[in-house]
């Protein structure tokens, strides 16, 4: 943008140059800018990447916190403490669609199938995943029970043997340990091991809807990706992604509903709006125009993610905003091994000082 703004001889139309920080850690700076200061509405954002492909769709999202308040009673019943392992994880954008197990909810279920062949549990601790973004790989709970190390062994074996049925290609290394420890003093009470247990098990997690427009693109999708228990409570924080504001809006309420029914709380924070695909893009029309002037034989590749991005910041600023993305080729993006391809970037510079040109 300074080169373009330094080059006197440039044709080009009305530029508005916008520079934004803190982009990374959640789109701070954009979400910072103020509706009025934005005159324009063709918009050619240059967080993109490949060189001759444009983004045309992001998601928006949200964590919504869960907090349950835990009321405690006196336990002399033996003790037990129940992991899940084995799960292979991955990022809650791009591998929630492949049906992965979720640590949280897979051992939540198997305690809630435990109860429902007839075996009372009265938790002592829950604590699973380590980001909200991240589908968890592990989770463990502490619980007292009547009943036997084998009888409970039993009930874990049957579920297990049933999740792993339905993991079997997505996820087949899921496992279970059972063992027996010092015995709890203080467990949650009746009812709030209850309601816990049937909170975490009726969350909705997870794929939820695709796009009809693009092979294998997520809509929308939620991941219970932290469980944590302190004395005073236990705290579930979900990410929320959507390119529609009404599915994320309606997940929410799902959950909301949920925490009412079982006397919890829940509070939405980092929300960031998506950007829904939209058929007619006059300004894509054209980037596609250039790009088949430039690179012969190449049409302008259009790519949507399950990520998010600036342009949803734009976008609810202005619903009409026409938002085309250009970037050179980069590889390894986010590690150590970070690369820019230099002779892409040459390339790319040309590319878009034709296509302003042409804007005129």
């Amino acid at each position: 943008m300074m080169a373009i703004l330094a080059d006197a001889n440039l044709k080009h139309p009305a530029l508005e140059c916008v520079f934004t920080v803190q982009e990374e850690i959640g789109l701070l700076g954009a979400l910072h800018l103020k509706k009025e200061n934005i005159k324009a509405r063709r918009m050619i954002s240059l967080d993109g990447g490949g060189e001759t492909s444009t983004l045309v769709s992001s998601s928006g999202g949200c964590q919504n916190i869960v907090k349950k308040a835990l009321k405690w009673q006196d336990n002399q019943a033996d003790t037990y403490q129940l992991a899940v392992t084995g799960l292979s994880g991955g990022h809650s954008g791009g591998e929630i669609s492949k049906e992965k197990g979720n640590a949280n909810k897979l051992l939540v279920r198997l305690l809630k199938e435990a109860e429902l062949a007839g075996n009372k549990l009265n938790l002592v601790n829950l604590t699973g995943g380590l980001k909200d973004n991240a589908i968890p790989r592990e989770a463990e709970a502490v619980f007292a029970a009547a009943a036997s190390l084998e009888t409970l062994k039993k009930s874990f074996q049957a579920s297990s043997a049933a999740i792993l049925e339905e993991l079997e290609y997505s996820d087949p290394n899921f496992s279970f340990s059972l063992e027996k420890v010092a015995t709890a003093s203080q467990v949650f009470s009746d009812e709030t091991s209850r309601q816990v247990i049937d909170l975490i098990f009726l969350l909705p997690n997870g794929f939820k809807h695709r796009s009809m427009k693009f092979l294998d693109l997520t809509i929308t999708s939620l991941n219970l990706g932290i469980i944590r228990t302190t004395e005073q409570d236990l705290t579930l924080t979900i990410s929320i992604r959507s390119a529609l504001k009404s599915g994320i809006g309606n997940l929410i309420n799902e959950i909301a509903c949920l925490t009412e029914i079982f006397d919890a709380s829940y509070q939405i924070q980092a929300y960031y709006p998506g950007w829904n695909f939209s058929e007619v893009s006059d300004l894509r029309d054209k980037l596609d125009g250039v790009i088949k002037e430039l690179y012969p034989g190449q049409e302008l590749e259009l790519i949507a993610a399950h990520g998010g991005s600036e342009c949803g910041v734009f976008k609810e600023m202005h619903p009409e905003m026409d938002i085309v993305l250009i970037g050179p080729i980069t590889r390894y993006i986010h590690t150590p091994d970070e690369e820019l391809d230099l002779a892409s970037f040459d390339r790319t510079y040309q590319l878009l000082t034709t296509f302003i040109s042409r804007l005129t």
